[in-house]
C-alpha cells in the first residue's frame, strides 16, 4: 500500500497537516515568510510604478534629418556641451584625435591639389614646347608662334601659371609620412563605431567608449599604445605645415580652386601651436568645430531641468544622408514629437556627396518635399533649420554668385538676406504646398551657434502644448 507524502507548500495547503512535525512547521514557515517577502516586494513595486507612470512626464523624442555635412552632430554636441558636459571630458583624448584628423585631411587635401597643380602646369608647358618643336608644328614651312593664352587672366585656374620651386617639391616630400598619419588616425577613430554599437542607446560620440561598453578597459589600453608613434610623426611635421600654409603660391592655387578653398588652411590651422603642444587638451569649442562622420542612427538621452522639473530629451541623430528610410523611418513610428531638418545653405554650388549628378542644396529641397508629403508625418512637428549662414556669407563676399547656381533666384542681391529670405519663402511654399496644417518654424543658425539648443527647445515645447 503506497502512502502520499503531504506537500509543504502553502499555496496548495489552506492549513498545515495535522501529523506536521516541528521541523516540518519550522520550515513551512520560513517558506511562508519569504513567499509574503516576495510578494510584498511585487505589490509595492507596482504602487510605486503606478505612481511614477501618473507623475513622469514622457520623454520629447527629436529627430535629426539632413545631408552629410549639414551639421546634426554639432547639434548634438551643442546639447551635451550643455547638459552632459561630464561626458565630453571622459571623451577628450578620443576627441582630440579627432581634431587631429580633422587637421591632417586639411593638409593632405592642399597637398593633393598642390600636386594636382603642378602635374598640369608641366603638362602644359611640355605641350607649349612640343607645339613650337619644329618637327611638330610646320604649316607652309614656317613654324607656329607659341600659345598667347597660357597664363592669361580669365584663362581659369587650369590655365594659371604658378612660381613652383624645388621648396616646393620639398616640403611635398617631407610631408608624405602625414598620408600614414591620416590613415592611423582614420583607423583608431573607426574604432569607436563598431557595427555593433550603432544604433544603441548612447549618450557619447564615440559608442564604443561608453561606460557601459564592454570594450572599454581594452580600448583605452590599445588606443594610449598604438597612438604614441602616429602622433610623434605629426608633431615632427609641424614646422612643415606651417610652412605650407603660409606659401603664397599654395593660397593662389587654393583661391584658383572652385569653389576657393583657402579656408582650408584656416580654421584649426590657425591654431596649430595651440593644439601640437604636448599637453593640449580639446577646449569645447574645438569639440564643436571638429567633424567626425557619424554611422547609423545614434541616440542620445538628456535629462534637461527647467525649474519645474526635469524632461527627458531623446535626440536621434541620423548618420550620412536622409536617403537610407530603412535606417530613419522606424523611428517614425515610436512617438517622435519632432523632426529638425538642417539644410545647409553655402553648399549651393557643390555636388551632393550622396549623388554627385545632383547640386547639394538641389537635394536638400527634394528630400524637405519628400518629408513634407510623407502622410505618415501629418503629426509629426517639422523645424527647419537653414544653416550655416556664416559660410554662406563668406562665400557671397569672395564673388561667388547664387543665382549662376540657382536659376529661379533671378536677378536679385547677392546677400545674405536676400538669399536667406528667398530660401525660407521656398521652403514655406513646400510646406503649405503638401496641404500641411502645421505652423512653419525656420530659423537661421551658423556652423557653430551654440544659442541653436535654445532655438531648438523653444520652438520644440512651443508647438508641444498645441499637439
Amino acid at each position: 500500500m503506497s502512502s502520499t507524502i503531504p506537500s509543504l507548500n502553502p499555496f496548495i495547503h489552506g492549513s498545515p497537516p495535522k501529523d506536521e512535525s516541528p521541523l516540518e512547521r519550522a520550515r513551512r514557515k520560513q517558506e511562508e515568510a519569504q513567499a509574503k517577502a516576495i510578494s510584498d516586494a511585487i505589490d509595492k513595486q507596482i504602487e510605486q510604478d503606478r505612481i511614477a507612470l501618473k507623475t513622469h512626464k514622457r520623454a520629447i523624442k527629436v529627430l535629426l534629418l539632413g545631408q552629410s555635412g549639414s551639421g546634426k552632430s554639432t547639434i548634438v554636441k551643442n546639447f551635451q556641451l550643455r547638459y552632459a558636459h561630464s561626458a565630453l571630458v571622459r571623451e577628450q583624448s578620443s576627441w582630440k584625435i579627432a581634431i587631429y584628423l580633422n587637421l591632417v585631411r586639411s593638409v593632405t587635401m592642399i597637398l593633393d591639389i598642390v600636386d594636382e597643380a603642378m602635374k598640369e602646369q608641366h603638362d602644359r608647358l611640355t605641350d607649349q614646347r612640343r607645339s613650337t618643336s619644329p618637327s611638330r608644328s610646320y604649316q607652309n614651312g614656317i613654324a607656329s608662334p607659341p600659345s598667347d593664352n597660357l597664363g592669361l587672366p580669365g584663362g581659369g585656374a587650369r590655365d594659371s601659371v604658378f612660381d613652383f620651386s624645388e621648396k616646393h617639391k620639398l616640403l611635398q616630400l617631407r610631408l608624405q609620412p602625414l598620408t600614414r598619419v591620416q590613415s592611423d588616425l582614420e583607423r583608431h577613430l573607426s574604432s569607436a563605431f563598431q557595427p555593433e554599437y550603432v544604433g544603441r542607446t548612447v549618450n557619447t560620440a564615440f559608442p564604443c567608449l561608453a561606460a557601459e561598453s564592454p570594450k572599454l578597459s581594452r580600448h583605452h589600453t590599445k588606443f594610449s599604445e598604438e597612438i604614441h608613434d602616429t602622433t610623434e610623426i605629426l608633431y615632427s611635421c609641424v614646422s612643415d605645415i606651417k610652412q605650407l600654409c603660409a606659401d603664397d603660391i599654395v593660397q593662389q592655387v587654393l583661391k584658383g580652386t572652385k569653389p576657393p578653398l583657402e579656408r582650408f588652411s584656416r580654421s584649426f590651422m590657425e591654431d596649430i601651436d595651440r593644439l601640437m603642444s604636448r599637453d593640449y587638451k580639446p577646449s569645447d569649442e574645438d569639440i564643436v568645430k571638429a567633424r567626425v562622420r557619424t554611422t547609423g542612427v545614434q541616440e542620445h538621452h538628456f535629462r534637461i531641468n527647467r525649474g519645474q522639473g526635469d524632461e527627458d530629451w531623446i535626440l536621434h541623430d541620423v548618420g550620412g544622408s536622409w536617403a537610407p528610410q530603412s535606417t530613419w523611418r522606424p523611428y517614425y513610428f515610436d512617438d517622435i514629437d519632432s523632426i529638425i531638418f538642417l539644410a545647409p545653405m553655402d553648399c549651393f554650388d557643390q555636388r551632393s556627396e550622396e549623388n554627385p549628378t545632383v547640386n547639394r542644396l538641389e537635394n536638400t529641397i527634394i528630400s524637405w518635399k519628400h518629408i513634407c508629403n510623407c502622410k505618415l508625418l501629418t503629426n509629426v512637428q517639422l523645424i527647419l533649420l537653414l544653416t550655416k549662414v556664416d559660410l554662406l556669407k563668406e562665400k557671397l563676399e569672395s564673388g561667388v554668385r547664387f543665382d549662376k547656381y540657382v536659376l529661379s533666384y533671378g536677378g536679385r542681391a547677392n546677400d545674405v538676406l536676400s538669399i536667406t529670405s528667398y530660401l525660407r519663402r521656398h521652403f514655406k511654399t513646400i510646406l503649405q504646398k503638401s496641404g500641411s496644417q502645421r505652423v512653419f518654424h525656420c530659423y537661421l543658425t551658423s556652423a557653430i551657434d551654440t544659442n541653436v539648443v535654445h532655438t531648438i527647445q523653444s520652438a520644440v515645447l512651443r508647438d508641444a502644448k498645441t499637439l
